[in-house]
């Protein structure tokens, strides 16, 4: 099975639109998390065009056929709907313009996994680690572009990505997800202080590293705790 990593260039290249990249990403995700419910698929119309307009906020891994194997995708929350994500308040059905703010540049953004999923057959393989690395490369793509990220939270919904959380992210629990799994949330600029993560001998953690080192303060006050 030939797979390979791509983003916006490849999806354009396949003709597709937003509409049916959004579709075929929700195809994906119902094969791959079971247990999900209508509330977890959002406006096909509204996620399709954040993919577009985001291109380093998501990436997938497909094959020769064109059939997607995993899918990440980092959203941009505000205050009040970072709050809502981690006290078990928000789904895909209520995700909105109203709580996912512009990208602006010299600016710090409050984050949401929206989905961390690979297909199960490839999970402990050589694909599944470099996948990860294309979430270390957008995020140097952002700071490159003075974009930043502090806060994160994620829904782990597979024992699969809470043994993940358990062994690399080390994110806190802070409620259940209003339908399926559990909420966590971090914070990657001390995931990034981590001397395990420091002493990474992967080049582009260590870029990833040296850009938020020269990064400017994150503003306090924001992303209370759980």
């Amino acid at each position: 099975m030939q797979v390979d990593f791509g983003g916006l260039e490849v999806i354009q290249d396949w003709g597709w639109t937003p509409i049916q990249l959004a579709e075929k990403v929700d195809q994906f995700r119902e094969r791959t998390i079971k247990g999900m419910t209508p509330e977890c698929f959002g406006d096909r119309e509204f996620f399709g065009e954040l993919m577009f307009e985001n291109p380093d906020g998501w990436k997938i891994i497909y094959d020769e056929n064109r059939t997607i194997l995993g899918f990440w995708q980092l959203i941009p929350l505000t205050e009040e709907g970072f709050q809502m994500a981690v006290h078990g308040q928000i789904c895909a059905d209520r995700i909105e313009d109203r709580i996912v703010p512009k990208l602006m540049p010299g600016n710090w953004h409050n984050g949401y996994f929206y989905s961390l999923s690979i297909c199960p057959r490839i999970r402990r393989s050589l694909v599944a680690f470099g996948f990860g690395g294309t979430i270390i490369k957008s995020l140097i793509n952002l700071a490159k572009k003075e974009i930043y990220y502090d806060h994160l939270t994620v829904c782990f919904a597979t024992r699969y990505s809470q043994a993940l959380n358990r062994t690399v992210f080390r994110f806190d629990y802070c409620s259940d997800h209003p339908y399926i799994g559990k909420m966590y949330r971090g914070r990657l600029t001390e995931f990034l202080n981590r001397k395990l993560i420091k002493l990474s001998v992967g080049q582009n953690m260590r870029d990833l590293i040296r850009v938020y080192q020269n990064a400017p303060q994150p503003l306090s006050g924001m992303a209370s705790g759980c």
